[in-house]
Parts: structure tokens; C-alpha cells; sequence
């Protein structure tokens, strides 16, 4: 049943994507003779990329085959940009671009939703699904509580491996100990994308 809830919420995002992205894309296709790259990028960052990022969250851990459509859309828009082919090779130009991949996006989201959680800057039902391992009793002194991590919860499912509760305390976790206590969410913001871009990058 999990496995069958996984592919219907892909299938309904991609469902959602296609007939607007498609609209946006030709109109932009017909655009892009006019306008210069500059543009061109802010306006698919705005109408393409935007509906990508929108609660990108609930894709988390979902296997690379399902996310294959949402990546070929991000795909077509950088070739959108740079005035490529569609059989020209993107990497190169998804890193002039300074974009995330995809699955990074979805981490990056996650951390930043963990911040919150973190700073007390979002709602308490989200914060109330995360736990500092420092508050858990027998483990406060622990290396983990002393440097600021969260509790991950175990799952014996894939689907419960998908929670908020568990995948993003472990991405959070993941992340090195000075850019989790960064101060200021701008600063946090753009220190984190550094950070996937570069693993991105290597990788």
C-alpha cells in the first residue's frame, strides 16, 4: 500500500506540472530571441523552478525513477536558458547556472524547515515533530546532544523512512556543525545551498 501512495503522488505532481510547464515553455521558447539570459533565467526561476520547489518536501527518499519527470522538467528549463539542444549534455550548464539538482532542492528544503523548527520560527506542529537529542533522557551527554543534533526515529518501512520526523532530523544531522548553528536565515540560507552545490558538484 505504501509503495502504491508513493507512485500516485508522483504521478498526480507530474500530472499537476505538465500542461503548465508545457504552456510556460513554449511561451518562453517564442521569448527567448527577445530577451537576454538574464531574463530568461528570472522568469523561469520564477514560473518553472517555483512550482518544482512547491512543498517539494513530500518527494523525499522517493526512488530516482519516480523523480525522473520533475528532473527532466528542470532539465529543459536549463536548456531553456543557455540556448541548448535538447540532445546537449546539462550538467555544465545546471552549474553555471548555480542550480541544485533536484534531489538536493529537496534536502535543502528540509534543513531550512529544520532551522525553523530549530530557531522557533515555525509552527509548533511542525516543531513538535523533532526532538533534540540533548532532551532525551540517558542521552544528554552523549557527542550528539553536545553538538546540536536530533533525534531520528526508527522505521521499519520505506514509506515511515519518508516522514518529516525522520528524514529531515537526518539530513539535518548530516550537516556540518558550524552551518547548523549559523546565525541569521539569510546567511543560513546561502551557506546551505554552498553546501549542496559544491557536494553536487564533486559528486
Amino acid at each position: 500500500m505504501s509503495s502504491l501512495i508513493v507512485k500516485l503522488t508522483c504521478v498526480r505532481t507530474s500530472v499537476r506540472l505538465q500542461p503548465h510547464v508545457s504552456f510556460i515553455y513554449i511561451v518562453f521558447a517564442n521569448l527567448r530571441h527577445i530577451v537576454n539570459q538574464d531574463v530568461m533565467k528570472r522568469l523561469v526561476c520564477t514560473y518553472i523552478l517555483a512550482r518544482l520547489d512547491y512543498c517539494n518536501c513530500v518527494l523525499a527518499e522517493l526512488p530516482a525513477k519516480s523523480l525522473k519527470p520533475l528532473e527532466r522538467v528542470m532539465n529543459a528549463a536549463a536548456r531553456l536558458v543557455m540556448g541548448l539542444r535538447p540532445r546537449d549534455h546539462i550538467t555544465e550548464a545546471m552549474h553555471n547556472l548555480h542550480w541544485l539538482p533536484l534531489t538536493y532542492r529537496i534536502k535543502y528544503k528540509l534543513c531550512l524547515m529544520m532551522y525553523a523548527a530549530v530557531n522557533g520560527r515555525c509552527p509548533t506542529y511542525i516543531s513538535e515533530l523533532v526532538r533534540p537529542v540533548a532532551e532525551i533522557a540517558g542521552r544528554a551527554r552523549l557527542r550528539s546532544a553536545t553538538t546540536h543534533q536530533y533525534d531520528v526515529p526508527r522505521t521499519r518501512t520505506e514509506f515511515g523512512k519518508r516522514a518529516f520526523s525522520v528524514v529531515a532530523p537526518r539530513h539535518w544531522n548530516e550537516l556540518p556543525l558550524q552551518l547548523r548553528q549559523c546565525s541569521g536565515v539569510a546567511a543560513f540560507k546561502r551557506q546551505l545551498k554552498t553546501h549542496y552545490f559544491n557536494i553536487a558538484v564533486n559528486s
